[in-house]
């Protein structure tokens, strides 16, 4: 299933790594016959070629744009209830705490990254062990955490949906990250 994956979407991966070479100034970059990415090589050892990048600079501007876009994490209340606002309060300043803890702008800058030059991003929930706060040591003296929720941003090249046609992760029976 996962060489089906990687089969179907080798063409797309091959244009975003031409993305990421117009992006890091390498203008001499073309997909050959093969698929695969190569270096334009002068047509005469005497010719002259200019690189002018009009790509990096695009994107540089688009993504200092987006830096200073954060939405603001809030919890509606589901009624009027006292109890309900109470709740929803105190699920906002967590929601606060676990932002500015999980350092959320970094993620959500590295995401606009890939978005920008891949064209697509992907946010991922874990579990890190290594976070939170220490409550004791293991038997060969290494730290125990409590362990606390982490979000990252994923590289596009490591998710394999199960369709690459379908419009949402909803409508994906399964994705492997690899």
């Amino acid at each position: 299933d996962f060489e089906r994956r990687r089969a179907e979407r080798k063409n797309l991966e091959r244009s975003w790594q031409l993305n990421l070479n117009f992006v890091n100034g390498n203008q001499y970059c073309l997909i050959d016959a093969k698929g695969e990415i190569a270096e334009e090589e002068k047509n005469y050892y005497w010719q002259e070629r200019l690189v002018f990048n009009h790509i990096a600079p695009i994107v540089a501007a688009r993504l200092a744009k987006l830096s200073r876009i954060r939405p603001a994490l809030t919890v509606r209340a589901a009624s009027d209830d006292e109890t309900d606002r109470r709740s929803a309060e105190l699920a906002s300043r967590i929601l606060a705490a676990a932002h500015d803890d999980g350092d959320l702008d970094g993620v959500m800058n590295t995401a606009a990254m890939w978005s920008e030059t891949c064209g697509t991003a992907f946010y991922k929930v874990v579990w890190n062990s290594a976070k939170g706060r220490l409550i004791g040591l293991t038997d060969d003296g290494n730290p125990l955490k409590e362990g606390e929720v982490e979000v990252v941003a994923v590289s596009p090249f490591e998710i394999y949906p199960f369709s690459l046609t379908a419009e949402s992760v909803a409508e994906q029976p399964s994705i492997i990250h690899a």
